[in-house]
């Protein structure tokens, strides 16, 4: 639980490079998801969070952590693709025409 989690420095190195990162960005999407965020944005937003990871990998003074034996950006490529996948099963589901006719089971 990301509340439990000691405030790591202020800084770009400091909270990226917390081995703490993938927990933090998994709270994040329990958030958006409290929201009623649909899956493919969540996914958008990780997918950005990811970029800023990769160009924070790019600094020589970046060091890479690990938590549960992933690092940083290993657990927000997972997530982002849990959430691509809830995506596209939501979007199996999607009404596709809106002149259907559709019954309560």
């Amino acid at each position: 639980d990301a509340e439990t989690v000691p405030t790591p420095s202020l800084t770009i190195l400091g909270v990226w490079g917390s081995e703490h990162m993938g927990a933090w960005v998994e709270d994040y999407m329990r958030f958006l998801a409290g929201r009623d965020v649909k899956w493919s944005s969540q996914s958008n937003y990780v997918a950005g969070l990811i970029n800023v990871m990769y160009w924070t990998e790019a600094d020589p003074d970046f060091e890479i952590s690990e938590q549960h034996g992933y690092t940083q950006l290993q657990q927000m490529i997972n997530l982002r693709r849990q959430a691509e996948s809830h995506a596209a099963q939501d979007n199996l589901y999607k009404r596709r025409d809106k002149n259907w006719i559709s019954w309560k089971d």
